[in-house]
């Protein structure tokens, strides 16, 4: 076959060859609520893909991530104490794939609002808005944890293992340090294309705590059904043993109502 960008498996012989799509367009924003009853914190986590990555842009989007995660935690552990704790990763495999990655547990009551800083803070370094005292601390930590990064047999098993899988080989070593220091956030527009307008977020919690807070604060909203889905899923596969389950589960629930 014949990929759009050139790559061409030469193993396969006597077949037409084709063109195929690596990067179909990304779905517009979703944001899924699965109910959770009984639930003290919500859970919501956020994830877009990023823009094709290469060995330079992997390390502008790790710099990136750090930032935002940075501005995560600040924005809703210190200034509303919404969360104990919130993070942002950015992450790249073979073949240049890549995503943006946010998580935090928050308070029932404040799921809507930690929804909106996600979406805002990937607007926030799509307009290259990251303070520039921020972004320089965020570039030198990561420095310093590279190193850290390969003190063990096992650490420098895994650090030699990705230099090859994704970064080409042991050249990049010597490149490294050149990269890093410099990253700018002229290069986080096109590493944010695919992402700002375009993201998945998940909010596990009570659909009836957290729905009305959606509504109000005026994000459209999707409540997924997943037991429905599940069962759904079942029937259509004939996936006995769930169906027994769910049987069972049916008849209890029913035996404790009476």
């Amino acid at each position: 076959f014949q990929a759009e960008d050139g790559i061409r498996d030469h193993c396969v012989t006597g077949v037409q060859t084709c063109a195929l799509p690596i990067y179909p367009e990304p779905p517009t924003r979703q944001v899924l609520l699965f109910n959770k009853d009984n639930s003290s914190q919500t859970q919501v986590s956020y994830s877009c893909q990023l823009g094709k990555l290469t060995p330079d842009t992997i390390v502008a989007a790790q710099v990136m991530g750090d930032a935002i995660s940075e501005s995560t935690w600040l924005a809703l552990r210190e200034q509303t104490g919404a969360s104990y704790g919130a993070y942002a990763a950015a992450f790249a495999d073979e073949g240049g794939n890549g995503q943006l990655s946010m998580e935090s547990l928050v308070q029932n009551d404040t799921a809507a609002m930690a929804v909106k800083t996600f979406l805002d803070l990937g607007q926030w370094a799509k307009d290259q808005k990251v303070p520039a005292k921020t972004l320089a601390i965020v570039k030198y930590d990561r420095a310093q944890k590279y190193a850290q990064g390969h003190q063990s047999t096992a650490q420098m098993m895994n650090r030699l293992r990705s230099t090859y899988r994704i970064y080409g080989g042991l050249d990049w070593f010597a490149r490294y340090p050149s990269v890093l220091s410099s990253v700018s956030q002229s290069q986080f527009p096109a590493l944010l294309e695919r992402c700002v307008g375009h993201e998945v977020v998940t909010v596990v919690g009570p659909v009836d705590v957290t729905k009305p807070q959606f509504d109000k604060a005026g994000i459209p909203v999707e409540v997924f059904d997943w037991k429905q889905a599940k069962l759904d899923y079942a029937t259509k596969y004939n996936l006995k043993d769930v169906l027994k389950a769910e049987e069972k589960k049916k008849k209890d629930e029913e035996k404790g109502k009476k």
